[in-house]
């Protein structure tokens, strides 16, 4: 891996029962099919974790990237220990966060105080209805967006995750525009296809055809020249509309450093792509010539 770049994602807020997370959310298409939870306890410590990260670099080279993910990371009670550990290893760390704070004023000056400069989180809707239903907590999207405004202001590069599903499609116009509107600087917007998976599984009502919203989606392009932000998509369709590939994510090889009941495990493949299944949910899908993601080739 010396020849290029190193990325990794270490997921510190899941419980080494493997069944829950830390986190205040319950997003109804959370990848994980996981119970949101509230305590620190059976979280791994903090010497795991520097045996995860130190084992994964002496098998695969120095990490030049380094998510740290949840759950939610920022509840954990050594979480600024933790920052602290990744930044031995890695000078390029990115805070996988939901932004929707208890405290927000102390958590943000933590993240602040402890020199992270990047942040990845989520808004999947431009309205509390759409948003907080998705997140499964109310006052969810006032929150994220006074974490995120406070943040960008302090010199942080915010980059946005938007999971579109049956729920918030129609919104995604609003969603491109919603930032500039409220004069909150981001640096990125993706709109990310999600997969029917993990909590997905239990919330049919998430399903889409994904043909049928052509001209949502050339709303949405037609907006991204005049965003004050970069806008892409991740795992669309690219033959239901020709400028998809003009935006489509540049996805990034992503190691797990997997801590779990068996011991630490350093894995150095590419997280699993799920949606290599191609076109999954599009009326066209055994008749379209092309079954082309935006991130992946042909099958």
């Amino acid at each position: 891996m010396s020849s290029r770049e190193n990325v990794a994602v270490i997921h510190v807020a899941k419980y080494l029962d493997g069944y829950d997370r830390l986190c205040d959310h319950n997003c109804m298409f959370c990848m994980e099919r996981m119970e949101p939870g509230d305590s620190n306890e059976s979280l791994p410590v903090l010497s795991d974790i520097k045996s995860a990260i130190l084992q994964y670099i002496t098998e695969y080279g120095d990490i030049t990237k380094l998510y740290i993910a949840g759950g939610e990371p920022t509840l954990r009670k050594d979480f600024s220990d933790i920052v602290r550990l990744a930044q031995n290893y890695c000078d390029s760390i990115v805070l996988s966060t939901c932004c929707d704070y208890k405290d927000s004023c102390k958590t943000i000056n933590m993240i602040c105080d402890l020199g992270i400069k990047s942040v990845a989180t989520s808004i999947h809707g431009s309205t509390k209805e759409v948003h907080d239903r998705l997140t499964g907590v109310q006052g969810s999207l006032d929150n994220t967006l006074g974490a995120i405004r406070q943040l960008s202001n302090r010199g942080l590069k915010v980059t946005i995750n938007s999971v579109v599903c049956a729920l918030n499609i129609d919104d995604m116009p609003q969603i491109a525009q919603m930032f500039s509107k409220n004069g909150i600087p981001i640096d990125k917007l993706t709109f990310t296809h999600y997969i029917h998976h993990g909590n997905a599984y239990y919330h049919d009502e998430l399903k889409f055809k994904v043909d049928e919203y052509k001209n949502v989606l050339s709303e949405v392009i037609n907006s991204c020249d005049s965003a004050s932000y970069e806008i892409t998509f991740r795992d669309f369709p690219l033959c239901l509309e020709e400028r998809l590939a003009e935006h489509q994510e540049v996805v990034e090889e992503i190691n797990i450093i997997c801590l779990n009941t068996k011991g630490i495990i350093a894995i150095g493949e590419k997280a699993p792509a799920l949606l290599k299944e191609k076109c999954h949910q599009c009326s066209l899908v055994g008749e379209c010539p092309k079954y082309l993601m935006a991130n992946y080739t042909e099958a």
